[in-house]
C-alpha cells in the first residue's frame, strides 16, 4: 500500500458516512405548526399520535407537572423563572408563582 492509499480510503469512508446521514427533506422546511402527525414505531405495531397544541405563547417552557385529579398542569419557564397554572381544557394560563 503506498502512502496515498490510506488517506484516500479514509476520505472515502468519511464522505460515504456524510452522504448516508443526509436528509430527504430539504433544510429550511419543517412540518406545519399545529399539524397532526402519526408515527409508527418500527417492529412494535404501536402508533403515536400528536393531535394538538395544548397552549401557545409560553416563553422558554422548561418543565411540566400534571396535577392529580384535575385537568391542570404546572409549567415552568426557564428564562422568566415563572410557574404557570395551565388549564388543559381551554389552554389558558395564570401566574402561580415565581422561583
Amino acid at each position: 500500500m503506498n502512502r496515498f492509499s490510506l488517506p484516500a480510503a479514509g476520505a472515502l469512508v468519511v464522505v460515504s458516512t456524510l452522504v448516508g446521514c443526509g436528509s430527504s427533506q430539504p433544510s429550511g422546511e419543517s412540518p406545519a405548526a399545529g399539524a397532526s402527525s402519526v408515527a409508527t414505531v418500527p417492529d412494535s405495531g404501536l402508533e403515536l399520535t400528536v393531535s394538538r397544541d395544548v397552549t401557545t405563547g409560553l416563553q422558554a417552557p422548561w418543565s411540566m407537572a400534571l396535577l392529580p385529579g384535575a385537568e391542570q398542569a404546572l409549567v415552568s419557564e426557564r428564562d422568566s423563572a415563572r410557574i404557570l397554572l395551565l388549564n388543559l381544557g381551554d389552554g389558558t394560563t395564570e401566574l402561580a408563582g415565581e422561583v
